[in-house]
């Protein structure tokens, strides 16, 4: 699924229909589309193996280096820390619905892995506020849960996949979770826009006393 997933993300992404989305996190049209091209092809690429787990590479080191990418560039410190927190947060609440889904094979309607996608996603929203980190928060919550997982069956299992089988899931995460701070970030600030910056306030003002004739440093 994650191939027809990216796929279908390229083709809206090309018609434009995502721009201001990827404008906001700072992302050009060209850069989504090869960050895209480089998931296809991971997918495709053999694991690697590292001591008792195979890596898979699309699954876990793309999204790793777009997560830290994303992170990096982020316009303030702050939200650097929230996104951060945001993949803790996140990769806490998959970890606890893992715990409380069922675990035999056809006991839920829908593959356990979407229903992670999904929440992950929420969580990824509202612990990230942002596009940026919604989107990290959402993608890197499921990894980091599933290695999580790794090292609590390490005694139990001799060899594990990493990543493999959680990329349509961290995909559909990181999806939801840009959309939903797209959706109801638009909507905040519909409802109440930001308040004027104080500093613009305060030029605002001396501009006004110097076109009253009144020195603006007095």
């Amino acid at each position: 699924m994650s191939v027809w997933l990216l796929t279908i993300l390229a083709v809206v992404i090309y018609l434009g229909l995502l721009q201001r989305t990827l404008d906001r996190m700072r992302l050009s049209d060209r850069a989504a589309l090869i960050i895209i091209a480089i998931f296809i092809v991971a997918t495709w690429l053999p694991e690697v193996p590292i001591g008792l787990a195979r890596i898979n590479i699309g699954g876990t080191l793309v999204p790793l280096g777009l997560a830290i990418y994303l992170i990096g560039t982020a316009g303030t410190y702050r939200e650097q820390v929230r996104g951060t927190a945001a993949i803790i947060v996140t990769a806490i609440g998959v970890l606890i619905l893992d715990w409380l889904l069922p675990q035999e094979p056809g006991a839920m309607f829908i593959d356990p892995l979407y229903v992670y996608g999904l929440a992950a996603g929420v969580i990824g929203y509202l612990a990230g506020r942002s596009r940026r980190s919604a989107f990290v928060g959402g993608m890197m919550g499921v990894l980091l849960a599933d290695v999580m997982i790794l090292f609590m069956q390490l005694p139990l299992t001799s060899t594990y996949q990493l990543g493999g089988g959680v990329l349509d899931s961290s995909l559909i995460a990181g999806l939801i979770g840009v959309g939903a701070a797209e959706i109801f970030g638009e909507a905040r600030e519909l409802v109440a826009p930001d308040k004027p910056n104080k500093v613009a306030w305060l030029e605002d003002k001396r501009r006004q006393k110097y076109k009253n004739g009144k020195d603006p440093k007095h």
